[in-house]
């Protein structure tokens, strides 16, 4: 890192550091709120069957577009609607999400499906899946923190049949949707303490995700491509 990143890199956590202090009532006041998941339960059933849709809605777009790693809304949906519910919910957006990418991969082709997840994206994820089978891509789907909503994009611009890699994709998912929900759903349970640095310990992950989930992806993805390669 240069000498000006390390400073701005200072400056930040100097003004990050300043502004939790100045608004730590505040912040009391929020995780008491986010503790009290009774509260928050009879708040979310005023709006119906509304609440339910706009999650499942939320999971659609977050498979189509990507900007958010699955596994953060799997956390929110456990701890909104309860382990059950909030698997079901994400399972159906996430689903139905899978099958929009792959049908506009295969419908419409390469130069439609780069106006939404950019051709640098689907370029770098091009290097690892060119001419891959079924297996890469159930690892892919497997793991966290790999693009498998870009792997959807590809499987749609490539020959392998989309039903049967839907349903893999479907189902290979749900054992990582399981863990995230059951962690939302007992958050409420934490101390306030531990619950406010659980907070901050995926608000720090989404930061470092987000700042070099490049470099991180490009690992998992030389990893499963040793992997699969005599397969």
């Amino acid at each position: 890192m240069s000498r000006s990143g390390r400073i701005g890199l200072v400056v930040l956590l100097v003004a990050g550091a300043g502004f939790v202090i100045v608004t730590w009532p505040s912040i009391q006041a929020f995780v008491g709120v986010l503790l009290d998941r009774d509260r928050v339960l009879v708040w979310l059933a005023r709006f119906g069957a509304w609440a339910p849709l706009a999650f499942i809605a939320f999971s659609f777009i977050q498979t189509v577009i990507a900007p958010i790693p699955g596994q953060f809304i799997g956390l929110a949906g456990g701890y909104l609607f309860g382990a059950w519910a909030g698997l079901l919910y994400g399972f159906v957006g996430t689903t139905l999400g899978s099958w929009v990418a792959m049908g506009l991969g295969r419908r419409f082709g390469r130069p439609w499906v780069a106006r939404l997840v950019s051709e640098s994206a689907l370029s770098r994820f091009d290097r690892f899946s060119n001419r891959r089978g079924p297996w890469f891509f159930f690892l892919v789907f497997l793991f966290p923190f790999v693009p498998d909503d870009l792997a959807c994009y590809a499987i749609g611009l490539g020959p392998l049949p989309i039903l049967p890699m839907l349903a893999m994709a479907s189902i290979v998912r749900l054992p990582v949707g399981a863990v995230t929900v059951l962690l939302g759903e007992n958050a409420a349970n934490l101390p306030a303490g531990m619950f406010v640095a659980a907070l901050a310990g995926l608000v720090l992950l989404a930061v470092v995700f987000w700042k070099y989930h490049t470099p991180i992806e490009a690992r998992l993805m030389r990893w499963i491509m040793r992997v699969t390669s005599d397969v």
